[in-house]
């Protein structure tokens, strides 16, 4: 497995990097990249996940992660998905982010829109941005990211070039950083 997994980061080394949605305190002093691919629609473990990513965040300034969509869990999780990289359109992707992952329960197309009503958003040009084709190709090449990593399921990591499938720790997200910067 340990084989696997570096080749899997070697993959993802060779990508390219695609536009998405990065969340760091200061461009220049990030000096560790961790992306996720994720589900809109995480329900009952949402939490679990959610809770290692922002203490990272907190505790580690010179952090950048990078959120790609990744709706692999139906209809409402495509809809949330299309409505989180619209909302980048309105410059709302972080805070429609964190409202929807910190929600409780199934994200709902009622709730998506819900919270896009409550953060001031325009809902009609949110509406339309969910279709548009920036919509389409990121969702597109996550499905191909994903599938060229072997991921099969949601949440998903790569911390510098290695790949970490399932969620993590704070203890296993911040030793996966450690090991990133020490291996330039």
């Amino acid at each position: 497995q340990q084989g696997q997994q570096g080749q899997q980061g070697q993959q993802a080394a060779s990508m390219p990097r695609p536009r998405c949605v990065v969340f760091a305190a200061n461009e220049a002093a990030a000096t560790a990249v961790s992306s996720a691919l994720r589900s809109s629609l995480w329900g009952d473990h949402a939490i679990s996940v959610l809770l290692p990513v922002q203490a990272l965040l907190a505790a580690d300034k010179n952090i950048r992660v990078i959120y790609r969509e990744w709706p692999i869990l139906g209809d409402d999780s495509v809809i949330a998905a299309r409505a989180a990289l619209a909302a980048r359109e309105q410059g709302k992707y972080e805070a429609f982010h964190w409202a929807l992952m910190n929600g409780e329960g199934r994200v709902t197309e009622a709730l998506i829109f819900k919270v896009a009503r409550d953060l001031g958003m325009d809902v009609a040009q949110l509406e339309a941005d969910m279709v548009s084709p920036a919509v389409e190709a990121h969702i597109a090449l996550s499905n191909a990211l994903a599938q060229q990593l072997g991921f099969t399921g949601t949440p998903a990591f790569i911390v510098g070039d290695k790949t970490a499938p399932g969620m993590l720790s704070l203890d296993e997200i911040t030793t996966l950083v450690a090991e990133a910067r020490a291996d330039p």
